[in-house]
C-alpha cells in the first residue's frame, strides 16, 4: 500500500541560537512563532521568553511542519541531560 507523502516532521538536535522566534537545529531553521513551549517529557511548560533563556547549550526537540528549508513548529521542548 503505497502512503501519501506528509510534510510533517520531528528536528532533534543542538540548539542555534537566532533572533526569537526564529532558530536552528543543526542548520534547519525552526519557526516557533506559534509554537507550545516545555521539556521533553512535557512536565514542565515554558514561555517563548523562558524557552530561548535556557535553550542555548541544550539539546532540543521540535515537532512541526516542514515547507522548503524551514519547519514551522507546533511544539518545542528542551531535551535535558538527565533525560539523554
Amino acid at each position: 500500500e503505497r502512503v501519501a507523502p506528509s510534510t510533517e516532521v520531528e528536528v532533534r538536535g543542538p540548539f542555534t541560537a537566532s533572533t526569537a522566534p526564529q532558530f536552528q537545529i543543526l542548520g534547519v531553521v525552526v519557526d516557533a512563532t506559534n509554537a507550545s513551549f516545555g521539556d521533553v517529557e512535557g512536565h514542565t511548560s515554558m514561555t517563548s521568553t523562558d524557552f530561548f533563556a535556557q535553550a542555548p547549550g541544550q539539546v532540543v526537540e521540535v515537532r512541526g511542519t516542514a515547507a522548503g528549508d524551514v519547519v514551522t513548529a507546533t511544539q518545542v521542548r528542551i531535551d535535558h541531560e538527565d533525560d539523554r
